[in-house]
């Protein structure tokens, strides 16, 4: 399972979770400052500036352009 770190309005966040839905494949999407924190989100990956930020389960994959390389 897919986890999306997203933030409301954010083009790349919908963009990703359309690929995903669009190959089928299943996530949970947590909404920085609603479902975590910054914070919390910079201690998962550090240095972060920006969204969304995925994992595949405990893999770290990244933003959306790393997420089309990902599923190639």
């Amino acid at each position: 399972m897919y986890r999306l770190y997203t933030k409301p309005s954010c083009p790349h966040c919908i963009h990703a979770k359309n690929l995903l839905r669009s190959t089928d494949r299943e996530y949970v999407e947590i909404v920085v400052g609603v479902d975590c924190t910054v914070e919390e989100l910079k201690d998962l990956v550090p240095g972060v500036k920006t969204v969304p930020q995925i994992f595949d389960e405990d893999v770290y994959v990244g933003g959306f352009t790393e997420l089309k390389e990902y599923l190639k």
